[in-house]
């Protein structure tokens, strides 16, 4: 599962920057709940990010390939590489 917030135009997240964040000594608190039917059980997970690990204007690399074949490649050493967002 990939859960993302794209920021866009709309987002209450569009026009925060670094700064304001820091000022605010700004958290973002991340609940997920869901089901896994592979064991049958309802699972949960809560993650706070604080203004150290929050980055605007990045968004993660792919780490995920498709070839011409159509198979699929995971880069693992790409799982929590960042890069910066540049303007259109």
């Amino acid at each position: 599962m990939n859960l993302r917030h794209t920021v866009s135009p709309d987002s209450r997240f569009h026009e925060i920057s670094a700064e304001i964040l820091r000022k605010a000594d700004a958290r973002l608190i991340l609940s997920i709940q869901a089901h896994d039917p592979a064991i049958s059980a309802d699972v949960r997970a809560v993650h706070t990010y604080t203004v150290a690990t929050i980055l605007p204007r990045h968004r993660f690399q792919d780490a995920v390939t498709i070839d011409e074949h159509g198979n699929t490649t995971a880069d693992l050493t790409k799982l929590s590489l960042v890069q910066p967002i540049s303007d259109p």
